[in-house]
């Protein structure tokens, strides 16, 4: 990962004001560094710190979920080569104990995966990590005990028969996410994969 230089990006019209004033940005976080590389006239190149090049791992993870489900039919427009044996890579976590590979595997994992993302999201968003809701709070929230009428409608016209059955198969997430997507007039595009996704239909 070297230099980016200040010329290159600007032959390759890259070099636009949004992508400076994010540099600069980036260089008050820390994150990069803006080094004269040129007197006359003078041009910066800008080097990653220790702070900015402890973030690749979280690019190249970013990279993979995208090729994976974003690429689309066209496929992964970027492959990561591992230069000492020329093969393509990918991120894996790894306990670093007993070198075992992990993934979240089961609901627990998933849960906890999910809790950590929104605690980090919201602190990183507010500044302060997300409230937990008193119990009594929580049971006047829980989601009704049979779909609502105009869910159900939109489960049918996606193809999902929504019943009192298969709604008593979710947990109070799913069933938030289901009123969220698709209890209203026009159900979210998101809607029918969540059902998918849900009731493996």
């Amino acid at each position: 990962m070297g230099p980016l230089r200040e010329g290159v990006l600007q032959h390759h019209r890259i070099g636009s004001p949004s992508f400076g004033s994010g540099c600069a940005s980036w260089c008050v976080d820390g994150i990069l560094d803006r080094i004269e590389y040129q007197k006359r006239p003078r041009r910066f190149e800008y080097r990653l710190t220790e702070k900015g090049i402890e973030l690749y791992p979280l690019i190249v993870a970013m990279i993979a979920w995208g090729d994976r489900w974003m690429a689309g039919a066209a496929g992964a427009p970027v492959e990561l080569i591992h230069r000492r044996c020329g093969h393509a890579i990918t991120p894996k976590l790894i306990c670093p104990s007993c070198s075992e590979t992990h993934a979240p595997s089961g609901s627990e994992d998933e849960r906890d995966a999910l809790r950590t993302f929104l605690e980090e999201a919201t602190l990183a968003r507010a500044g302060s990590a997300p409230k937990t809701l008193p119990e009594d709070v929580r049971r006047s929230a829980d989601p009704p005990e049979r779909p609502p009428g105009a869910l159900a409608g939109n489960a049918r016209a996606s193809g999902v028969e929504l019943d009192d059955t298969a709604w008593a198969r979710l947990d109070d997430d799913q069933r938030y996410a289901l009123i969220k997507l698709g209890d209203g007039a026009k159900p979210s595009h998101n809607f029918k994969a969540a059902l998918e996704e849900f009731l493996g239909a």
